[in-house]
Parts: C-alpha cells; sequence; structure tokens
C-alpha cells in the first residue's frame, strides 16, 4: 500500500477463512451486515455503516451511522449517527450520541 499520506482514508479487513482486504482512497463507505430473521425469513441486514468523505474545506470526517431493519428500508438515508469524527490539519474533532 502507498505511503499514509497519499490517501485520505484506508480500511483494513480480516473476514477469517475468506480473506483480507486493506485498501486506501479518497472517499470510503463500508457496510457491516448481519443476519436477521424478519418475516419468517432469513436475510442479510446493514445494521453499521462507515462513510468517510473530504469536505470542501479540507477536513476528513468519519461518520458511524447504525441502522434497523424496522426504522426504514433505507439505512443511508434513516440512519442514526453514533460517532462523527472530524479531522483538519491542526484539529481533531470528536462528537458521539
Amino acid at each position: 500500500m502507498p505511503p499514509n499520506d497519499q490517501f485520505k482514508f484506508q480500511v483494513n479487513c480480516d473476514a477469517g477463512d475468506h480473506g483480507q482486504l486493506r485498501v486506501g482512497s479518497e472517499s470510503l463507505v463500508v457496510n457491516v451486515g448481519q443476519r436477521i430473521v424478519r418475516d419468517g425469513r432469513t436475510e442479510l441486514w446493514d445494521s453499521v455503516v462507515v462513510k468517510c468523505s473530504e469536505e470542501q474545506d479540507g477536513s476528513c470526517i468519519v461518520q458511524v451511522l447504525l441502522c434497523n431493519p424496522d426504522w426504514k428500508n433505507q439505512c443511508s438515508s434513516h440512519a442514526f449517527v453514533l460517532a462523527q469524527i472530524q479531522a483538519r490539519q491542526a484539529k481533531f474533532h470528536f462528537s458521539a450520541t
């Protein structure tokens, strides 16, 4: 992987016997799904979403979103923001709910 200062974000994922992923990028969205049973059917539901992006002022934002299948069908528009981390060149700001 390139040096740390080449990308805004990176993700490291270890999926056990199924493999590993390590990648850097200018933006990033990671969905973590888990098996649930709803209406008698088993399905995978994205319960946690991590969104990473760069703002117009150059700051990097990481949001951790929680989703629930009972809230709505779209996690991205009806998620609970658990945490938001904002990093600027000289400052670091963390907020949690």
